[in-house]
């Protein structure tokens, strides 16, 4: 999708933006429940209405020191739907994801491990992430920055997680990869300052991309060995799902989430069974005849 990369202009208006940013704060949502809602109009849409947005990821294995093979793609739709509440907002949100063959573009199923040369069963994606947005998180658990220069503004929010793993290496010895799960993204939004002063607006297009840094994944089957993952993200927002890049896409979603484009209709909080991890464990366990 060309739209999602960056062009030269786009670079360098990031290596300007932190000069900027400090004149452009005294006039520009300096206000934390203005700049919390600027925010949700670029990731989402303010009005309440389903939207979504399409990520793909290049995932190599980074290994003493160096980025080491691009091992597959993982390719993601986000349904979701955002609510006004006393104090912010509420993010309701499915992600299904897909992993493929960085050559060929095929749909994986099994994946050749290099590192076991031996075939592993692929474990798709397919859970629900409700979250609170809290004008009182703002600068705290919410970590977003913003800058600006000119009409283009940026958004930038870090995520860190260090807690202990859903899958322990001593009861899930081939999936476990440590006792504890690190995970480290930075989300990098782009979008139009025009639009987000427009209050007849309540989506303001955006795309941009993410660097995640984590543990391996449970599927590879990698146990403890020394090693993480980095997956470099392109994102869009986008309106509808007929003009993706890839034709099968969402077809193999519906196939195996029968509900992957639809946003979930109430809120829940996040439990240990809801979060990424939490997902590869229901399915391991089931896999293995657990409660899972």
């Amino acid at each position: 999708m060309s739209n999602l990369t960056p062009t030269r202009r786009d670079l360098a208006d990031m290596l300007n933006f932190a000069g900027s940013a400090a004149a452009a704060e005294s006039n520009f949502l300096a206000d934390p429940a203005a700049r919390l809602e600027a925010f949700v109009k670029t990731e989402g849409d303010t009005s309440g209405r389903e939207h979504y947005n399409y990520t793909y990821a290049k995932c190599f294995t980074f290994i003493d020191g160096r980025s080491d093979r691009h091992v597959f793609d993982r390719e993601l739709l986000m349904a979701r739907r955002y609510l006004k509440i006393d104090g912010g907002w509420i993010r309701l949100h499915r992600e299904s994801a897909i992993y493929r063959d960085p050559d060929s573009g095929a749909i994986l199923t099994t994946w050749r491990n290099p590192f076991l040369e031996r075939d592993v069963e692929v474990i798709d994606l397919g859970r629900e992430f409700n979250r609170k947005y809290l004008v009182a998180d703002m600068g705290r658990s919410l970590n977003i920055q913003m800058s600006v220069s000119g009409d283009d503004v940026y958004f930038r929010r870090q995520f860190l997680v260090s807690r202990r793993a859903e899958l322990q290496p001593a009861e899930y010895p081939l999936h476990g990869s440590a006792t504890t799960y690190d995970l480290s993204e930075n989300h990098d939004y782009f979008t139009s300052r025009a639009a987000l002063e427009n209050p007849k607006v309540t989506s303001a297009p955006s795309r941009g991309s993410t660097v995640s840094i984590s543990n391996w994944l449970p599927w590879m089957e990698m146990g403890t060995a020394p090693g993480l993952m980095i997956h470099h993200i392109r994102f869009a927002k986008i309106d509808g799902l007929t003009d993706l890049p890839n034709p099968d896409f969402v077809p193999a979603l519906v196939a195996r989430y029968p509900n992957a484009v639809k946003a979930p209709a109430t809120f829940a909080e996040e439990d240990a069974n809801s979060t990424g991890m939490g997902w590869y464990k229901q399915i391991i366990d089931r896999k293995r005849g657990g409660p899972g």
